[in-house]
């Protein structure tokens, strides 16, 4: 079982410092912790961090004023606690190691 896994377009818009970004799908799962990686399409003007990840999406959030209106191509993973990582993996899923004889 692979961990899900969404990508997606979210725009901040010019002299904004933040915008709120929803999944197209969200995580359907309670342990899944998602894991959000944005990357500008233009110049933001300053840094830029995620912040209030859930299940349906995050904030990004600069810290200055936008220039003008800029996207940020985003795709997120789903983290498990270790825990509920082990139970979800179906053990065709764990690799094998097998050692071949010369």
């Amino acid at each position: 079982m692979r961990p899900p896994g969404v990508s997606g377009v979210c725009d901040v818009a010019a002299g904004a410092t933040s915008a709120p970004c929803s999944f197209r799908v969200g995580f359907i799962d309670p342990q899944a912790r998602p894991i959000v990686v944005a990357t500008p399409q233009g110049d933001p003007g300053g840094a830029y961090w995620v912040s209030d990840t859930s299940a349906t999406g995050f904030t990004l959030n600069l810290s200055s004023a936008a220039p003008d209106s800029v996207d940020f191509g985003y795709h997120v993973v789903a983290l498990y606690p270790p825990a509920a990582a082990r139970a979800k993996l179906p053990s065709a899923a764990r690799p094998e190691v097998r050692r071949t004889r010369r």
